[in-house]
Parts: structure tokens; C-alpha cells; sequence
């Protein structure tokens, strides 16, 4: 992709169940391992289903091992060496269920003021809290958070990655 660019915003976009957060989380993990502070902003998952995913990526195990407690201690392991990995990594995950973009940029503001804000990552755009109470439709709605979306990454000169989920139709 050519690295990512100050300002720019990029969307990720897919149907369902197409690995759009899988590689939100590849990407952030490659941005961190490379000394560039994550703000990831899950409005899907909680924080501790993303960080589970992470350190599954990370060790290199089978999530529904994971998931059932089926560890060998060999990948019980990868485990303990993955997280202190990830420990030492600049990720912050805020999973507020009602982030709006303004709640994005504000935060965002305050963690780049303290240096802990390169990249913004936010999984998924059609789950940002839109409800302006104008009459607008959802189509409205949401190319207007695109736009914040845009200005917050103009602002911060930072890229931002938003999810899309595509209709199925």
C-alpha cells in the first residue's frame, strides 16, 4: 500500500465475515511493532475480544483452541510470550459501544497531544453513533461521518482506517 499518510483517510470495506477487523488488527500490529502509537476504536467487539484476537495472531495459535481451552502447553507458551510482546506495545483499544466521531476526535486530540495517537483505526463506520435529530437518511448519515472522519485525520495529520461493512445485496 505504500505506508500510510499523514491526513489520509483510507476505508477498508467488505461483506460480512470477510477478516475486515482480522486485518485492521494485522495492520495495527505492524504500525505498533513499528514504534507508531494505535488508537483503535471497536464499536463491534469488546476490547477483550480484540486483544484475545491479537495475542491468537500474535502466538500463532488456533482461536477455537483458544476459545475451548484446548491449549497444549507448548502454545500456553507462544501465549505468555505474546502478551508480554503486546504488553510492551503502544495499542490503546477504546470499545465504547456509543462513540460518535466527535467522541473520536476528542479523544484522539488528547492522546496525539500526549504523543499516543499515529494512527487511527476504527472497526466499523455503519456502527458510529450518527443521530444528529436533523431529518437526514442513513445514507446522509453516514457520508457525513466519512467526512469527520477525513477532517479528524486533516486535523491530527494522521491516517485513519475505517471499516466498512458492504450489503450483502
Amino acid at each position: 500500500m505504500g505506508g500510510w499518510k499523514p491526513s489520509q483517510l483510507i476505508v477498508l470495506a467488505a461483506r460480512p465475515a470477510m477478516g475486515k477487523t482480522a486485518i485492521m488488527l494485522h495492520f495495527a500490529l505492524s504500525a505498533s511493532q513499528q514504534g507508531k502509537a494505535v488508537c483503535i476504536y471497536a464499536l463491534e467487539m469488546s476490547g477483550v475480544s480484540l486483544a484475545d484476537r491479537l495475542l491468537c495472531s500474535v502466538a500463532n495459535i488456533d482461536a477455537e483452541h483458544y476459545k475451548n481451552g484446548e491449549l497444549t502447553s507448548d502454545e500456553w507458551g507462544r501465549i505468555n510470550e505474546a502478551q508480554a510482546e503486546i504488553n510492551n506495545l503502544p495499542i490503546y483499544i477504546d470499545d465504547n459501544p456509543t462513540v460518535t466521531m466527535r467522541y473520536i476526535a476528542t479523544r484522539s486530540k488528547m492522546l496525539r497531544k500526549r504523543g499516543k495517537c499515529d494512527i487511527i483505526f476504527a472497526d466499523y463506520l455503519q456502527l458510529v453513533d450518527t443521530s444528529t435529530g436533523k431529518n437526514r437518511n442513513r445514507e446522509q448519515e453516514i457520508a457525513q461521518a466519512s467526512r469527520n472522519a477525513k477532517i479528524i485525520a486533516k486535523e491530527l495529520g494522521v491516517p485513519f482506517v475505517l471499516l466498512s461493512q458492504l450489503s450483502r445485496k
